[in-house]
């Protein structure tokens, strides 16, 4: 054909935009949980933003951004770092497929290039998945990172990697050296106290349950049985990764502190006063520290499928 008329590729466009946002959503999703698909192929994807035809998928333990469950994935394609970049990759092939649909001339591409009004539509893909990401990590750390990314852009030059918004990415580096296990990490945060007039001033100040967590371990690989370790022995570790950690927690709590405290001084207008007029008498009622504690136990998940339990039962089951 000569291509699509205007009205019908707008309608197109329309459609493939919301196929990408949902691929965004779902991948953030994925990787909040620490869930690894293990075999993204174009036709494993649905565009309905569903999680569908997972062969050897896991959730993540240790936190590893290399780590995959595909044993036939040498090259790591289909790692959990990885998985947000295919699935754009994968949204590239059904944008080509498409192209025609797509393009605002509908013409068809050449040479395997993309004409600059596709390639505009797909570059939403990196804003729909930071969006949703932020949301979705936000919620597990019980703190507002879009306001912490904006708060940085205003105070900060962009060079400035040692700011607040690279505390995210302090913590998956720490996490990432210390073997910390994923799930475990974010359910202990809420025993960290928000409210403290003066910072941790030691390692061994960090409360037991998330000091338990984060104490690197090189010589067991279950989790669970890194529990029950005493405080004391944090002094054993590494101190340069202790320092590391104690900071983080400081600049995590001081985080929180200030954003909950703004939200409670801030007055709103209309619907919003009311709604937050409700708020701050549920904080009073329960003190903001308790909100922010059960918010983080009903974002993380106490329990996720793990490796060595699955592989009992199937030992069990061919026995």
């Amino acid at each position: 054909g000569e291509g699509t008329a205007p009205e019908e590729r707008e309608r197109y466009r329309a459609w493939f935009t919301e196929v990408m946002r949902r691929t965004a959503s779902l991948i953030a999703k994925w990787q909040a949980i620490g869930f690894v698909h293990g075999v993204l192929n174009t036709d494993n994807m649905s565009p309905l933003g569903l999680t569908i035809d997972y062969g050897p998928f896991a959730f993540m333990e240790a936190y590893d951004p290399r780590y995959t469950p595909n044993l036939s994935d040498s090259s790591l394609r289909y790692a959990y770092g990885m998985q947000p970049h295919i699935g754009k990759w994968n949204l590239h092939a059904l944008g080509f497929a498409l192209h025609r649909f797509l393009d605002t001339e509908g013409q068809l591409p050449q040479d395997d290039d993309f004409k600059p009004s596709v390639v505009s539509l797909l570059s939403q893909y990196d804003t729909f998945f930071q969006q949703s990401y932020d949301d979705e990590m936000g919620r597990k750390l019980g703190i507002d990172l879009t306001k912490l990314r904006n708060k940085n852009d205003h105070d900060h030059d962009h060079d400035d990697d040692d700011g607040e918004a690279s505390l995210l990415e302090r913590m998956l580096e720490l996490m990432y050296v210390g073997k910390v296990d994923w799930t475990l990490f974010y359910r202990r945060l809420p025993y960290l106290d928000p409210q403290r007039t003066q910072p941790y001033q030691h390692i061994g100040e960090l409360p037991r349950e998330f000091l338990e967590v984060i104490m690197p371990n090189n010589e067991e690989d279950n989790p669970q049985q890194q529990q029950g370790k005493a405080t004391a022995q944090a002094d054993e570790d590494d101190e340069g990764l202790n320092e590391e950690w104690l900071a983080w927690v400081n600049d995590y709590v001081a985080i929180v502190r200030e954003q909950r405290c703004q939200e409670s001084s801030n007055p709103g207008t209309g619907s919003e006063q009311q709604q937050q007029e409700q708020k701050q008498e549920e904080e009073e009622q329960a003190g903001w520290v308790s909100l922010w504690r059960k918010s983080l136990f009903d974002a993380n998940p106490r329990l996720v499928l793990r490796n060595y339990a699955a592989q009992q039962v199937i030992s069990e089951m061919t026995c």
